[in-house]
């Protein structure tokens, strides 16, 4: 059994979305795992409280120029 919550209300990010062109401090409710709701309908949703000013969210980056040596080179 998970003790994750069902509802997570964060409140105060800092929301970076390139795709959306979106910069701003907002507050955002996620439901299972999944992006619900956002500003003043995430609010009036609720669920669990984490305040995260100071904290930025935004897509996941990958590094596209890693060099992992494989296969070969593992020497270096």
């Amino acid at each position: 059994m998970s003790n994750r919550p069902s509802s997570l209300l964060i409140q105060n990010v800092r929301l970076l979305d390139p795709a959306g062109d979106r910069d701003t401090v907002t507050d955002l409710l996620l439901r299972d795992g999944a992006i619900a709701a956002l500003g003043a309908d995430a609010l009036a949703k609720g669920g669990e409280l984490l305040d995260a000013r100071g904290h930025w969210l935004l897509p996941a980056a990958s590094d596209l120029a890693a060099r992992l040596r494989e296969p070969g080179a593992t020497q270096k």
